[in-house]
Parts: C-alpha cells; structure tokens; sequence
C-alpha cells in the first residue's frame, strides 16, 4: 500500500458510514518513519505545565518507540475522529493514536497516560475502552475491517508514565503529599513495575493483545 492507499482508507469510513464529505474537507494527520522516535499528548502536557511549575522541565513524552526495521504509519486518531463529532461515526470511545507499519506486520490502537500511581487501574480501565472503542469502529465498516485483518497483529496499547518519571534514570520521584501512598501502589501493581504487561484480548471476534508500556522503556515493535 502506498502512503496514499493509506490515506484512501481513512476518506471512505465517513463514506461508508452516511457521511457525505469531500477529501479535502477530512482532516487527516499522518506520519511516518523508521527511526526511533518518542510522541506525547501536547495538549495535555500543556495544562499539567501550567498547572504545576515543578513540572515545568518536564520532556512532554509518554511513549518512546523502535520500529524495528519497519516503516510506522502515525496517524492523529483522535483528532480524525472528533472533526466527526454528532454522528454516529464518533460515539463511543476514540484513542489518541492509530500505529501500524507498511509490511502489515501489525496495527495498534493506542491511548497516551501520564498519571499518579494511584489512578493506574481507573486510567488502565479508561484506556481499555478507548482503544477497544477505536478498534471495534474499524471493525463495523467493510473498508476498516478489512484494513485491520491484513494485520498479522491486532494490538491495544496503553503508554503509560508515572507523572513524576525522569526519564534519564527511569526512577520514580513520588509526590510529596501522597507518597506513602504512591509508592503502596506503584510498589504491588504490575501496570506500574513492569515495563511491559501483556494480556490477551478479543474485539469483535478477533484476537489481539491489550499492551501497557511504561515510559521510558522502549516498546519495540
């Protein structure tokens, strides 16, 4: 598929689903790459900055990924969706992120997090329906099913950080007001310990994998 195969793909879902828009009027952010690269939630890292100045030297990522020898298609998921907000298209839950390479090794689904340990299972739960929610939505459309399928790997993925990370250590500064509590969490919960949790998935009658990485560990695809 070429870049513009690609981009055909995301102009008929609207299409297909009773939506009468023209292509130049779909707002479409894609990239790609196959050099490592590191991607965060810009908007909400401006809020948290300017809510809290201690976070002021903060590098804004959340997910640092290697392709691996592959080339990664990003497209802004989130956004694509919203321009569709009020129609039937948009209900349900919207991921920030849609990865997947040119080889059709894999696609992913992904939802970005920087949180406090103790919201790690009410996020984790958040992120399941987004990224579900995102997939599912694919799956309801002839042309997005069959987007998906050729995919030898279907994933969900959740890039998680713990809000006081530094990066160049990967040690955790827990906050000062909650830390007894912070470190009780983050110490027993595997979504936090672990740089990478795997769980076996099934949307809409297709295997795929519910994936949690933490940053600033390095998710290779």
């Amino acid at each position: 598929m070429t870049d513009d195969a690609y981009k055909e793909v995301f102009y008929n879902l609207p299409k297909e689903n009773g939506i009468g828009r023209e292509k130049d009027k779909i707002g479409l952010d894609i990239d790609s790459t196959c050099e490592i690269f590191e991607l965060g939630d810009r908007s909400a890292c401006i809020k948290c900055k300017k809510d809290n100045s201690s976070f002021a030297d903060c590098n804004e990522k959340v997910l640092k990924v290697n392709p691996c020898n592959h080339r990664l298609v990003i497209v802004n998921h989130e956004d694509y969706i919203s321009q569709f907000n009020g129609k039937k298209f948009a209900e349900g839950g919207r991921c920030d992120l849609l990865l997947f390479d040119t080889e059709k090794h894999k696609i992913a689904f992904c939802e970005l997090g920087c949180y406090s340990e103790i919201y790690v299972e009410t996020k984790k739960a958040k992120a399941q329906k987004q990224t579900k929610d995102s997939m599912s939505r694919f799956m309801q459309t002839p042309s997005g099913k069959d987007f998906v399928e050729q995919f030898a790997k279907k994933c969900l993925l959740f890039a998680r950080r713990e809000r006081m990370i530094v990066p160049s250590s990967g040690c955790l500064q827990p906050e000062r007001a909650k830390e007894e509590l912070n470190m009780q969490v983050f110490n027993t919960n595997p979504a936090s310990t672990s740089s990478l949790v795997v769980s076996d998935w099934k949307v809409d009658n297709v295997e795929t994998q519910f994936v949690i990485v933490n940053y600033p560990s390095l998710y290779r695809w």
